[in-house]
């Protein structure tokens, strides 16, 4: 399928309104990063989605920085699905920030999005301050030994 930011934002204005859809799949929809933040706007004021896949839609940076400021105001979300989006460094920065604020994400799946040691010991900070996440994907990353020594520093 192939969405991209149109589609995207006719989608985001149903979310507005809906208040029964538990789950969105847009995985590979070419959403880009205007169409992540039409996403991003409409699941922070989202009361009910608990599951969304953003994989393969080049978020980028700027997508990740959108969809942290989601992340942190949503009250619902239990599992983001952000592989194969480019998020690299600056993107896990943002992401690790708003995970320091929120208390219902059980599942973030990062994988593939060149995180290196340094996006991973953002991650291993932010994680010190969260304690609801139970499950994160980190697969196909550059991240490193390095982040093992951080994670077990107390």
């Amino acid at each position: 399928n192939s969405i991209g930011s149109d589609g995207s934002a006719l989608i985001a204005d149903a979310l507005n309104d809906d208040e029964s859809m538990t789950a969105l799949l847009l995985g590979w929809n070419d959403l880009g990063i205007t169409g992540t933040e039409f996403i991003a706007d409409s699941v922070r004021k989202n009361k009910v989605l608990e599951i969304l896949d953003l994989d393969g839609n080049d978020l980028g940076e700027e997508g990740a920085a959108a969809m942290s400021l989601a992340v942190q105001e949503n009250t619902s979300i239990t599992s983001l699905w952000l592989a194969s989006n480019g998020l690299g460094d600056y993107g896990i920065d943002s992401l690790s920030d708003s995970l320091t604020h929120n208390s219902t994400l059980l599942t973030l799946d990062l994988e593939s999005n060149g995180i290196t040691a340094e996006g991973g010991a953002l991650l291993a900070v932010a994680l010190r301050h969260n304690t609801t996440l139970r499950t994160l994907w980190l697969g196909q990353n550059a991240i490193g030994d390095e982040v093992r020594a951080i994670c077990l520093i107390e």
